[in-house]
């Protein structure tokens, strides 16, 4: 499989943002129990799976976790950007 390339400077942007310190501090305590190395990769992980939770939602899916125990005990993930697409993407039917 080859190597994805290097970005050059030009394709690196910086981000700031300002958060409070009790963020901070929780993002820092996922960091460290995920095992991840930076906050970046936290970052990289979040997007990630905001990206996928969108698309899923655009197709109709709700996004949930699942019991292993009894799969038809779930609990949704509630939050606002997600409920906006499920009104957003709503079938004739389900709008009704």
């Amino acid at each position: 499989m080859p190597d994805s390339p290097v970005p050059s400077p030009s394709d690196r942007f910086r981000l700031q943002v300002e958060m409070t310190n009790e963020r901070v501090s929780a993002i820092d305590k996922l960091v460290k129990i995920t095992g991840m190395g930076s906050r970046k990769e936290f970052l990289d992980n979040a997007l990630s799976l905001m990206a996928w939770a969108i698309r899923e939602r655009q197709h109709g899916r709700i996004i949930a976790s699942v019991s292993p125990a009894d799969s038809s005990n779930y609990r949704e993930v509630l939050m606002p950007s997600l409920a906006h697409l499920s009104q957003a993407y709503a079938t004739p039917q389900e709008a009704g």
